[in-house]
This record gives structure tokens, C-alpha cells and sequence, in this order.
């Protein structure tokens, strides 16, 4: 028994489109994603007295840390999270 020729290129025409998105997914993957591996950990110093946060972001330890709506919440400790002032050495 043989496949039509209109068969056969269709099953060839959605395995080269279908590589075509495989190959286009990956590169956008590869293009858009942070690269996890240059990113600095939580916690360490990128500064004089300085630390990186919880979010990323450099932040001088004991300053005031926000919630989402930009309230106080608390302050920068050394490990870079944002606690409850007076704990793990930050003050009021």
C-alpha cells in the first residue's frame, strides 16, 4: 500500500512547522529567561553595608522595606529579608 503524495507532504509540512515552533519556543526561552546561574543569591553584599533582598534589588541592610501596596513593613536584615525591626540586629 502507498501514502498519496498529499499525505506525504502534509506529514512533512507539520514536522517542519512543528520543529520550526520547537526551535523558535527555544529561542525565545533562551533569549527572554534571566540566566539563574549569573543572578546573585539572596544575602549577598553587593555594596558597603549592603545586601541583596528578597526581590533582587540592592538594598543598604536596616533600611525600610514595603509590602506590595508600599506600606512599612519592616526593615533589611543581613541575610536580605525584611523583618520586624529590632530583630536580627536592625533597629527602630
Amino acid at each position: 500500500m502507498t501514502i498519496p503524495s498529499t499525505a506525504r507532504r502534509s506529514a512533512r509540512c507539520l514536522l517542519v512547522g512543528a520543529a520550526a515552533a520547537a526551535t523558535l519556543i527555544t529561542g525565545i526561552g533562551g533569549l527572554g529567561a534571566p540566566d539563574a546561574a549569573a543572578a546573585p543569591k539572596m544575602g549577598t553584599p553587593c555594596g558597603p553595608n549592603k545586601v541583596i533582598t528578597t526581590i533582587g534589588t540592592c538594598a543598604p541592610i536596616n533600611s525600610s522595606c514595603t509590602g506590595y501596596d508600599m506600606m512599612l513593613i519592616g526593615r533589611v536584615d543581613r541575610t536580605g529579608r525584611c523583618v520586624i525591626p529590632g530583630m536580627n540586629g536592625t533597629t527602630w
